[in-house]
């Protein structure tokens, strides 16, 4: 579900480097939003903007596309096979991924 994460306050990186990140008003915020039972399309925007305000999402891109070059420059030095293909395939899908 979207926003389970917040609701269990599991350790996300978007949500470690929020709290770690955020001010006293916006931790507040998040922690009343981690009371509820369910988040409401209002509440998420809520919690989107808290991430987007102290650069967690801006952060956690730079961090995933790191990590996509990393990976890309470590397949380019195996040779050509499906096992390869599938991966550059996966590489492909996590780069363009929305949620």
């Amino acid at each position: 579900d979207i926003g389970s994460d917040i609701l269990a306050d599991k350790k996300t990186y978007l949500m470690l480097y929020t709290k770690e990140n955020a001010n006293k008003d916006a931790l507040r915020q998040i922690e009343e939003l981690q009371q509820k039972n369910c988040l409401s399309a209002s509440d998420l925007q809520d919690a989107i903007s808290i991430m987007e305000n102290v650069g967690a999402i801006a952060s956690a891109k730079k961090e995933a596309e790191s990590a996509l070059t990393d990976a890309r420059n470590a397949l380019a030095q195996l040779e050509e096979n499906d096992y390869k293909t599938m991966l550059a395939g996966l590489l492909d899908t996590l780069e363009h991924r929305t949620y």
